[in-house]
């Protein structure tokens, strides 16, 4: 009934100074799932020899940080989600899927774009913070 699309390796090298591109286009396409091959890379001593894997950006910090805000409030989400979780319901979501609208974005730069993630972020967390307190104060 439901078959997955085949699927090829693609191996892709480039200069750091064209794979910000590269890796936008290849992601706008939507048709490429991309892996992190750089700990191959230092495990590796001939593929060290040949590569070098780029540079941790100034921005990495201030994305692991965004990012462990993100998956605590995910994980407080999940907790309190609501479960409809019958065998009627799965098999509904697998014969007719809900869709998902697309949505024109604009092209921020990364600080923009950081800065966009950090205000949603707040405003995530001064709704969310306060039902979590009260959910422990309940809970103890």
């Amino acid at each position: 009934m439901f078959k997955s699309a085949r699927m090829k390796k693609l191996k892709v090298i480039t200069l750091d100074k064209y794979s910000d591109s590269l890796v936008n286009s290849l992601h706008e396409s939507s048709i490429v799932q991309i892996y992190d091959i750089s700990e191959r890379i230092q495990e590796d001593a001939e593929w060290k020899q040949i590569l070098k894997p780029s540079h941790a950006t100034p921005f990495l910090g201030k994305i692991s940080s965004l990012l462990m805000k993100t998956t605590g409030l995910a994980d407080f989400l999940e907790t309190v989600a609501q479960k409809d979780s019958g065998i009627l319901t799965l098999a509904k979501g697998f014969v007719n899927p809900p869709r998902i609208e697309k949505r024109q974005v604009e092209d921020l730069t990364v600080n923009e774009l950081l800065e966009n993630a950090e205000d949603i972020l707040d405003q995530v967390e001064t709704k969310t913070t306060p039902l979590d307190e009260k959910l422990s104060e309940l809970d103890s």
